[in-house]
């Protein structure tokens, strides 16, 4: 019987390293590292639609409201997103 095929493990200084040069983007889950789908026209409008009310409600507040391309770290779950607004 075979053996099941080994994913690479990464450490989260790997994955900064190795993510900028890839063509599409990745998230990072305590070592593991996923490709992120595209996505549709309704999910980027909503998205869209989010960050715009976010944006204005928090004008003239130390707050700032990113889109997709901001990649989050979680450092209590070892993991690096891109979520598709943040704040």
């Amino acid at each position: 019987m075979g053996l099941p095929a080994q994913k690479p493990h990464f450490s989260a200084e790997d994955y900064l390293a190795w993510e900028p040069a890839q063509l599409d983007r990745h998230e990072f889950v305590d070592g593991e590292v996923f490709a992120m789908a595209g996505a549709e026209d309704r999910h980027v409008t909503v998205a869209g639609n989010v960050y715009i009310a976010l944006r204005q409600h928090l004008s003239g507040s130390p707050c700032r409201t990113y889109m997709s391309d901001m990649r989050l770290q979680v450092a209590a779950a070892n993991s690096y997103f891109y979520p598709d607004v943040l704040v």
